[in-house]
């Protein structure tokens, strides 16, 4: 059926072309109206539809089972450990019950850190080094540490026939991976239980190595799978796709977005014949979904004109007749009615915000008495506006060109209240300090756009209470965008759930720039502008003072210039993503993970520092502390630090304190000092480049249990100091360094050493690294 109706969707489309047809485009974050069935679509007739998640069928090959609660969506949620991902290979292969007989000696150091049938499996694949169980060198395997992407995928090549160092290198897993159909959730850290039944799908998808069947079709032959269970293979499929305009948006097997439109919220068939010229019907009587996604979100309905859809969230889907190929997303915002159905970003944010339809009714300013003239106190009389609106329940005050002058912040403490402004030349201006210009408390549904906020005093000092824009209490689901804030800033604290700022310019903040504290949770600040601020231009802190870590915070795509401290801060929070932000010009850290005892913070957990590009650190005004690209003090955990570019900034590219830190393909190029300094136990270096830094590419002294694998060392020491390695270690014991590169390509070199290992090297694991171009040879002078 779904083939059928595809069909349609391509000769509607080419028809459509033909005709002339446009489409209007508003580019736009999308905020997925997640409201009852029960509520709107009552009248509507639903159809029984298949459904599955990829989860499910996981589930019922046996392969994942749960943590004896089924597979609930916090064990999902869960990041998969080492030692769970072997016993899911050796399910998927049928050879679970083997390994649990296995009676050799041959095993891990480290097995003993799990229970005793655990320990059987590890000596199983100890045994068997053609599954791809290598460990981690040391002859250990950290059975308790979260799995990646890169070794998951690793092992779904090695169970496909591939072989390392045969068919590919292992720096080059994910790549290689990709052109066999291998890729949905390469770039997912951490990788979750959800995560191993999409890539586990994938594997059993895909063709095996020299061979002309899929790896599903390969075991059900071998008996070691039931056929009948694999048939959801064959359903149509949702799947997640990525943009940087607006995050994660679902689409169908071949790529093209799936949108949902407003007006279907009050009524079923608002797209009617003409429509659907435009937009045609998304069904699938058979539906494979990811695993992230609850199968009783989706169902079916029967048109007016008899045609079946597909529904999500009560919501029927539709195809856009301009999207031609996988990744199109030409509906996006037509009319201010359609979207792409979205969640931004996916993982890190418990449910999409759900700002509300506010209803039609427009108040104006002026004709509260609201002068805008840059010389009356406006203060009163857009309060009164703004009250209005609160007792209709809801509606828009709108400003128009002026200057509105404020002795007082304006309150909002209604529902349902937008404060929309012409543009940029509608400006609230504040005449008095310390105060704030607008203030959101314990109101649901907020909206603050198209507005310009600002201070019309100078020769001020900063204060906690001089921000721009200012949530508080327990509001929720509110939207800031396409503010100005000159010398004013964003700040939300308090128990807030929910909530984008996105598409703003912040300029000259007296502090932050943007401000998440106390308890603030699934906020995402997306694509603004931030220059010349006060402190931090974006900072996530919890103080203990305020009882509640702020969590779930996604950071994405800001451009920032020129901060009077860090570019971006985590001081005290859980679960942040910092992700495809560029900085420039700090002064001190470009990015920091911290527990901040100074002002009493709560420690970090869980960040994810990712594709940001970092220009300058502590290049910009008075240093402030560290001028670091990245830098993870102690008492953080959970920091991944992977595929950024790290350059010419005034100190260290990367230095971290807290044990346990992943730094993973970052480029850390031309900055003063040391590429990356690990002042920390149990910490990754894998895949990254250090090149033309100014003293060493990597060092580390006192410290145990380091891994430095697959690191390219180029051209270091660029400031020509004397005795400079490109990678000096002392003092580091049950380390594992292994294939590394050391390159100097100048004449004469400036590299005196590759690799220089002086002190104490218990446990050293020292193999296959290579040089050329340095003064001397390595110098391996430690004592086991």
């Amino acid at each position: 059926m779904h083939q059928i109706i595809k069909k349609q969707a391509i000769i509607s489309r080419e028809a459509a072309m033909k005709k002339g047809i446009r489409l209007s485009i508003f580019p736009s974050l999308i905020l997925l109206m997640a409201i009852s069935t029960i509520l709107f679509f009552q009248a509507a007739a639903a159809d029984d539809i298949h459904v599955k998640s990829e989860a499910q069928v996981v589930a019922d090959l046996g392969i994942l089972i749960g943590d004896g609660k089924g597979l609930t969506t916090e064990y999902l949620q869960k990041p998969t450990t080492r030692i769970q991902s072997v016993i899911l290979f050796l399910r998927l292969k049928g050879l679970e019950a083997e390994a649990l007989k296995y009676t050799g000696t041959v095993n891990f150091d480290d097995a003993k850190l799990v229970w005793a049938d655990g320990q059987k499996i590890l000596g199983y694949v100890k045994a068997n080094p053609q599954f791809g169980w290598l460990g981690l060198g040391n002859n250990t395997f950290d059975p308790q540490a979260t799995i990646t992407a890169q070794q998951y995928y690793k092992v779904m090549l090695e169970t496909l026939g591939y072989k390392q160092d045969v068919d590919y290198d292992y720096v080059n897993v994910l790549q290689f991976a990709g052109t066999h159909g291998l890729s949905r959730v390469a770039n997912n850290q951490p990788f979750s239980n959800a995560n191993v039944a999409t890539a586990t799908l994938e594997a059993l998808n895909a063709q095996v190595h020299d061979a002309p069947q899929t790896l599903a079709v390969q075991l059900t032959e071998a008996i070691k799978l039931d056929a009948s269970r694999l048939e959801p293979l064959h359903y149509s499929r949702i799947e997640w796709q990525t943009s940087a305009s607006v995050g994660s948006f679902l689409t169908d097997a071949q790529g093209l977005t799936l949108y949902y439109t407003k007006k279907n919220a009050t009524q079923m068939n608002a797209c009617d014949a003409g429509c659907l010229k435009n937009w045609p019907v998304f069904y699938a009587d058979k539906l494979l979904i990811p695993a992230d996604l609850d199968v009783k979100d989706f169902g079916a309905f029967k048109r007016a004109d008899g045609i079946k859809q597909t529904t999500y969230k009560g919501y029927p889907l539709y195809y856009g007749v301009h999207d031609l190929k996988r990744g199109d997303i030409t509906g996006q915002g037509v009319d201010n009615e359609w979207h792409a159905v979205n969640s931004t970003p996916l993982k890190a944010i418990a449910a999409a915000p759900t700002v509300t339809a506010l209803p039609a009714k427009y108040l104006q300013v002026k004709d509260f008495g609201a002068a805008g003239n840059g010389v009356k106190d406006d203060t009163a009389a857009i309060q009164a506006a703004v009250n209005k609106a609160g007792e209709l329940g809801g509606a828009t005050v709108y400003f128009p060109k002026g200057v509105y002058i404020l002795k007082n912040t304006i309150m909002v403490e209604h529902d349902n209240i937008t404060l929309e402004g012409v543009g940029w030349e509608a400006e609230l201006r504040l005449m008095v300090h310390p105060q704030r210009v607008i203030t959101i408390k314990n109101a649901k549904h907020s909206v603050v756009r198209n507005l310009q906020v600002s201070l019309g005093l100078s020769g001020v000092l900063r204060n906690d209470s001089d921000e721009g824009i200012y949530v508080a209490g327990k509001s929720t689901d509110f939207l800031i965008e396409k503010v100005l804030g000159n010398a004013k800033g964003i700040m939300v604290r308090g128990d807030i759930t929910q909530g984008i700022i996105r598409d703003n310019s912040i300029k000259n903040s007296l502090a932050d720039g943007i401000h998440i504290t106390n308890g603030a949770n699934n906020i995402n600040i997306t694509n603004n502008t931030l220059e010349n601020t006060g402190d931090d231009a974006i900072a996530v802190v919890s103080y203990v003072s305020g009882v509640n870590y702020a969590y779930k915070i996604n950071i994405v795509s800001n451009h920032i210039k020129n901060s009077r401290a860090r570019g971006i801060a985590h001081v005290g929070g859980k679960n942040v993503n910092i992700f495809a932000n560029t900085i420039e010009g700090t002064s001190s850290s470009g990015i920091l993970v911290d527990q901040d005892r100074n002002y009493n913070t709560f420690p970090s957990y869980n960040t994810n520092i990712e594709d940001n590009t970092i220009t300058g650190a502590g290049s910009y005004a008075l240093q402030r502390g560290n001028e670091f690209g990245i830098e993870v003090a102690s008492n953080t955990f959970g920091t991944s630090i992977k595929s950024n570019l790290i350059q010419n900034g005034v100190f260290r590219g990367i230095g971290v304190s807290a044990d346990k830190t992943i730094i993973r393909f970052n480029r850390i190029l031309k900055n003063a000092e040391t590429g990356i300094q690990v002042d920390a136990n149990e910490v990754i270096l894998e895949g990254n480049r250090l090149e033309l830094n100014g003293k060493y590419g990597i060092y580390s002294s006192g410290r145990k249990g380091l891994v430095v694998l697959n690191n390219a060392l180029v051209n270091n020491n660029a400031l020509n100091y004397n005795l400079i390695d490109n990678l000096k270690l002392i003092d580091i014991n049950d380390a594992q360094i292994t294939d590394n590169k050391s390159i100097d390509t100048r004449v004469p070199s400036l590299v005196e050493r590759p690799y220089q290992l002086l002190g104490s090297c218990k446990n050293l694991v020292f193999t296959d690294n290579t040089s050329s171009g340095t003064k001397q040879a390595e110098l391996i002078q430690c004592k086991p």
